[in-house]
């Protein structure tokens, strides 16, 4: 298959089965330098091998919890965005089940679980009670970003979400994602020190626009 032409747009479309395997490699590449992946993950080759099985077992619950697009170009996978409905985004035992072959398989390749719940548990602590839609994961081809590609992905949910009159609500590890959030209508709620020597999480919000 031709490599795909940059500055052409993609096609935002649902996640299916069959494209599973190939968000959680996108997914896996534009996290890999992301500051949570290397404190979670801190064997750098076996880093992304652990985080595409842990990108798959995400993207598997958020697609039964939630919406999941991708972004599409002559047939490649370039961008993931997954989302968690309101009311949906607290994961349920079921839930756990669901992903713990994906979080076993991530394990075995990097073996720091503490470090892993020790983030997680951070965030869920300071996770808002309204609902909301929650921006779960969000991540772009690293040769493609720059092109607008995230924004594209946020879209359909961001109007979905004015429409309905629902607020957004996500978490990032870097300063400039949190520069590029705040252009998409987000705002910092909060800066979260994990225990251990986890890296800092900012939490933002974004009120629904009217008019």
């Amino acid at each position: 298959m031709p490599p795909p032409s940059p500055g052409t747009t993609p096609e935002v479309v649902d996640l299916d089965r069959s494209r599973f395997r190939a968000a959680a490699v996108v997914l896996a590449r534009s996290f890999t330098d992301d500051p949570v992946s290397v404190y979670a993950f801190p064997n750098p080759r076996r880093r992304r091998p652990a985080l595409r099985a842990y990108m798959r077992g995400a993207m598997a619950d958020a697609a039964a919890a939630g919406l999941v697009h991708v972004a599409v170009e002559s047939g490649r996978v370039l961008g993931v965005a997954a989302w968690m409905a309101p009311g949906r985004w607290h994961p349920s035992t079921g839930r756990i089940l669901r992903q713990v072959p994906s979080l076993l398989q991530a394990l075995v390749l990097s073996p720091v679980s503490a470090r892993m719940v020790r983030v997680a548990n951070t965030a869920q602590r300071a996770h808002p009670a309204e609902e909301h839609w929650y921006l779960q994961t969000l991540g772009v081809e690293p040769s493609r970003q720059g092109e607008g590609i995230g924004r594209l992905l946020m879209e359909p949910i961001l109007e979905q979400a004015d429409a309905e009159g629902r607020p957004c609500y996500l978490e990032t590890s870097t300063l400039p994602n949190v520069a590029w959030y705040r252009r998409a209508g987000f705002d910092v709620v909060d800066e979260l020190r994990p225990p251990g020597g986890a890296p800092l999480m900012w939490t933002m919000w974004r009120d629904p626009r009217t008019g």
